[in-house]
């Protein structure tokens, strides 16, 4: 089910505001390793807002991972454009509402607003202002 769906974000929501209960389904050994998958099913009834379809959550350790890569993947994207605000065009990012404004877009194209907090430090050149005098 995609993330977009309203379903799998209140699901996500339930799971941090309490905790849900899940039953172990099932245990494989990974190859090579001394490890074991473990496959757990979420309890509870959960079906689709309009039609009342079942769903089945399940949660499984490589999927955990997949997405914790994906996620450190996304956020660097986006540390990294961050970081190149300062190189632009200066004429455009000298308000701060411009500076805030194309954070934001930086935040929600690589899907990284619930996951970064960025803060604006101001800093003053003391050359510049000996200039201005």
């Amino acid at each position: 089910m995609p993330n977009t769906w309203k379903e799998a974000k209140a699901f996500k929501e339930g799971l941090c505001s309490s905790k849900i209960k899940r039953k172990l389904i099932w245990k494989k050994k990974i190859a090579s390793t001394q490890e074991f998958e473990y496959y757990n099913l979420f309890l509870g009834e959960h079906t689709t807002i309009e039609s009342a379809y079942k769903i089945y959550w399940y949660l499984f350790r490589t999927k955990k991972r997949l997405d914790h890569n994906l996620r450190g993947k996304k956020m660097g994207n986006a540390e990294k454009k961050l970081s190149g605000l300062s190189e632009l065009n200066k004429r455009k990012f000298r308000e701060e509402e411009n500076i805030k404004g194309e954070m934001d877009r930086i935040l929600k194209t690589h899907k990284v607003e619930d996951f970064l907090i960025v803060d604006i430090l101001k800093e003053e050149n003391d050359g510049e202002r000996q200039a201005r005098a």
